[in-house]
């Protein structure tokens, strides 16, 4: 007599007659795009025409981005023109190597920044950062961006518009 129970015995059969297939690995869809759109890019390399004029599309919209984002630095705007060049410099990366090269050392520069800056002592960082503000303020005073925020709001004193372009 047999102790094992009829499902069992069926499980186990039906386990042993099933295909065995390897396991598909899934792709999320932003690599699968990526992949898509590097194939792309190498088909446009081996036609000279096609490369340059890809080429000098990329260099001209990264070269936009860059200017774009150079005019909306002085501006009282929370960093967007930093955001723009960065972003422009990552654009121009993808096709040119001296910008790789300074999107390196800028990252660098970074990294090198912040690691300095998080070996402080809590009053040291207050004082970094109070410093950085002043040196904020006086850039935009010196280029008169504070005497024009503040006829915005209608105060119009001479102090306020800065002597370079004030």
């Amino acid at each position: 007599m047999s102790a094992e129970s009829p499902l069992e015995t069926d499980a186990s059969v039906n386990q042993a007659e099933a295909p065995v297939r390897p396991r598909r690995r899934s792709t999320s869809r932003r690599l699968r795009i990526k992949i898509r759109f590097r194939q792309e890019r190498y088909k446009m390399r081996l036609n000279p025409h096609w490369n340059r004029t890809y080429r000098a599309g990329v260099g001209a919209v990264g070269t936009l981005m860059i200017l774009c984002g150079a005019l909306l630095v002085p501006l009282p705007t929370p960093g967007f023109g930093w955001i723009l060049i960065f972003l422009g410099l990552a654009v121009l990366s993808s096709e040119f190597v001296w910008a790789q090269r300074l999107s390196h050392w800028v990252r660098r520069g970074y990294d090198w920044v912040r690691h300095h800056y998080n070996r402080l002592s809590l009053p040291a960082k207050i004082i970094a950062i109070v410093v950085l503000v002043v040196l904020i303020l006086v850039f935009l005073w010196l280029f008169g961006i504070v005497g024009t925020a503040a006829s915005w709001v209608g105060v119009d004193q001479d102090w306020l518009r800065g002597p370079i372009m004030g």
